[in-house]
């Protein structure tokens, strides 16, 4: 095909038809290209708003143990006050009853040792009668056995 811009005659000319662009409105190019966005952002923004929701509830569930182990340990502690509390007015009265009696720390010491002193004197009491009553019964066993063999001598 040549084309002659001159227009002479046996020329063929070729039509091109040229085809305008499918008309769109501004509108409608920006809300579709905004729907495809959300559509790629919401895929993400759930993902994403499911592991925030998982990570709520693990702060959740460790919230609530901590509130526990909290109570507990609050629990402790009063129980543990108040027992100190019993325990201070022990002293105070075991302090008070020996201000009471007149006595004096000192005396009581010294009388305590004493009394273990006297306990332990009586202890070994008790075990030198021991064994001596353990050596008396071996001499009254040889003197048994002695007779008996003097018997069957004498028979």
């Amino acid at each position: 095909m040549n084309v002659d811009e001159g227009g002479g005659e046996g020329e063929e000319e070729e039509d091109i038809a040229v085809v305008d662009p499918p008309v769109v409105d501004a509108t409608e190019a920006a809300t579709a290209e905004e729907e495809e966005e959300e559509e790629e952002q919401q895929e993400p923004a759930s993902s994403s708003s499911m592991i925030q929701q998982t990570v709520l509830e693990d702060l959740e569930r460790q919230y609530v143990q901590l509130r526990e182990e909290r109570d507990a340990i609050v629990q402790q502690m009063r129980h543990q006050q108040q027992r100190t509390k019993e325990l201070e007015q022990q002293v105070k009265d075991a302090s008070s009853k020996t201000t009471d009696d007149g006595s004096d720390p000192t005396l009581l010491t010294t009388q305590y040792q004493q009394a273990q002193e006297q306990v332990k004197l009586e202890k070994e009491r008790c075990h030198r009668m021991e064994l001596e009553l353990d050596q008396l019964r071996e001499e009254i066993r040889y003197v048994q056995t002695s007779r008996m063999t003097k018997i069957k001598l004498i028979r």
